[in-house]
């Protein structure tokens, strides 16, 4: 066919078709866009139309709504040529279906298809025809190829504990490493790593970021709060949020389950593949199934359960043995009455001798001109209400101030823990312990110490020869020696403390003074603090009743303390109480 029609000689009209599977490739469209131009003028045609389809797969006809576009004009007749840089631009669908629409330019008078990189191919050449089959067949392998590598690019960057692409967690940068494990830079917004780097996380140089999962973390693992009332609590102190816009108990709840906090890497949870998925720690092959209307016989599947941890992937933000904590917490999270709640430091806790749960109120009282008299807080019981008890067994309205029942749990704590002693035998039991577990401390530090090196080194080990085979065990054994590090780490913080400088005759004086004065502290503490305090130490509560003297009368407290390590539950709590500004 000559540069113009033969019979008018005007430009051939044609279509220009332009297409970029990636945000990545910036200059793809206008490259193939000026080589297109130039074609063009070398063969007499001018563009009636342009078409663009930007960051789409050539295999996802359903999404390629320029190319839908083209066809339908080609049946309206506005052009008879189409361009295009490659055939791979215009499809990279199975032979078959590439040939159906080439089938439809064909019957809709289109002559040819003039591609920058392959010149020529008239439709109703038949030896072009076989060469056009022969290319689709090419161009849809190298897709099928290109996801079979990319998966297992994921995959062995995932064992590593490397980044494949996913969001940062709040809190988190993104940096570009070495293969060594060397820092090389914090990557801003949009920048990639270069070519045999890769990317990890850091943790950010924003303070009040670091800050707030810090409080989030301690908070929740020290109190009882529910997501809610833990969100609250961060917007009033004005902890910056990850939008900007607030916190809501979802996005906190998000933040706790993460294990990227703890220092450790989870990826693929579920994964999904239109040709190459990850399934059980492999990469495999998706089956072909129905077509979901874009004509290429293909769907994207979903795959549950194909999770990867490492451990110790990055600095962790958080304690393991705290996040470990906040987990049990959430897991045994149940849905809670929203109100007031919090005020109540034994709510959930408390139930009378009759089995029925006892609910906190405030009792105010005001005056004619409505100034308040007295309030206090205290726990009814509520068999008055339920029908499912019998009446004989009810106990009414009977009820129990707060403080009443924290003085004598108090007692009955310092009972537990310090016995018939005095305070000055107290001290003395406290004195004599703290310096023999300081003397036998400095021999157990070296001999964890030396465990920890050897830790150290073994995980060296593995790592080096993760990076260079991948084998399976390697992986898992990784996992046992970090998990033992972990343990070897923690005993040595422990032992550490105990051989400091501390000095035995001044924490001895300090435990007691604790012990003599845990009533006070109980009522000057925040009540969720508490409420987690007494959720440590005691199963159940009960409140038993007095009634030979015509009202009910509160008469004791019982419960069973488990966990009872006085140095423990005091240090702890304590520590919370200072940490609120107590």
């Amino acid at each position: 066919m000559a540069g113009r029609n033969s019979t008018t000689g005007r430009p051939i009209p044609a279509a220009l078709y332009l297409r970029r599977s990636s945000d990545h490739q910036e200059r793809s469209i206008p490259e193939q866009r000026a080589d297109a131009k130039a074609l063009a003028k070398k063969h007499g045609l001018q563009f009636a139309d342009e078409y663009i389809d930007d960051s789409i797969s050539g295999d996802n006809r359903a999404k390629r709504l320029a190319w839908q576009r083209l066809l339908r004009d080609a049946e309206a007749g506005k052009f008879s040529v189409v361009v295009a840089w490659h055939t791979n631009r215009l499809t990279r669908e199975q032979p078959l279906d590439a040939l159906e629409d080439y089938n439809k330019l064909r019957k809709a008078g289109c002559a040819a298809v003039i591609t920058v990189c392959e010149g020529r191919m008239d439709l109703d050449d038949f030896a072009k025809q076989l060469l056009l089959f022969v290319g689709a067949k090419g161009n849809s392998d190298f897709l099928d190829e290109l996801s079979r590598k990319v998966c297992r690019a994921h995959l062995v960057n995932a064992k590593l504990g490397r980044r494949n692409g996913a969001a940062r967690p709040y809190g988190y940068e993104r940096a570009e490493f070495a293969p060594s494990g060397e820092l090389l830079r914090v990557l801003r917004p949009g920048d990639r790593a270069a070519r045999g780097s890769y990317v990890g996380l850091v943790p950010t140089s924003d303070k009040g970021k670091l800050a707030a999962v810090d409080f989030m973390f301690r908070r929740f693992a020290g109190a009882d709060l529910s997501l809610r009332q833990l969100a609250r609590e961060l917007t009033v102190r004005g902890f910056p949020s990850p939008r900007g816009k607030g916190w809501r108990c979802g996005g906190v709840g998000a933040i706790l389950k993460n294990p990227a906090y703890c220092g450790k890497s989870r990826w693929a949870d579920t994964t999904t593949g239109e040709h190459w998925a990850i399934r059980g720690g492999a990469v495999e092959q998706v089956e072909r199934t129905i077509s979901n209307g874009s004509g290429n016989g293909r769907k994207v599947q979903r795959f549950a359960g194909n999770a990867i941890l490492v451990d110790e992937a990055h600095e962790a933000l958080v304690p393991v043995k705290v996040w470990q904590r906040v987990q049990k917490k959430l897991a045994k999270m149940e849905t809670r009455r929203r109100g007031r709640k919090a005020e109540f430091a034994l709510a959930g806790l408390l139930y009378c001798t009759c089995g029925s749960r006892m609910h906190g109120h405030t009792i105010e009282a005001k005056d004619r001109r409505g100034k308040k008299r007295f309030s206090y807080l205290r726990y009814t019981c509520s068999s008055y209400n339920d029908d499912r008890i019998p009446k004989a067994d009810r106990h009414g309205h009977a009820w129990v101030r707060a403080d009443q029942l924290h003085r004598a749990l108090a007692n009955k704590l310092r009972m537990a823990f310090v016995g018939d002693r005095s305070r000055a035998e107290l001290v003395k039991a406290i004195h004599r312990q703290l310096s023999r577990e300081q003397k036998s401390g400095g021999a157990e530090t070296d001999r964890l110490r030396a465990q920890l090196d050897k830790a150290d080194r073994e995980v060296a080990r593995l790592v080096k020869a993760i990076r260079t085979l991948d084998a399976p065990e390697l992986i898992q054994e990784l996992a046992a020696v970090r998990s033992e590090r972990e343990a070897v780490a923690g005993e040595l913080q422990r032992v550490g403390r105990l051989a400091g400088t501390v000095d035995p005759a001044v924490e001895a004086e300090r435990v007691a003074s604790e012990a003599w004065a845990l009533d006070e502290a109980l009522a000057d503490a925040d009540p969720a603090v508490v409420r987690e305090f007494f959720g440590r130490v005691f199963t159940r509560l009960e409140c038993r009743f007095d009634h030979s003297s015509g009202k009910p009368e509160f008469a004791g407290c019982r419960g069973k303390v488990v966990n009872c390590d006085l140095l423990l539950c005091l240090s702890e709590m304590n520590t919370t109480t200072r940490r609120n500004g107590r």
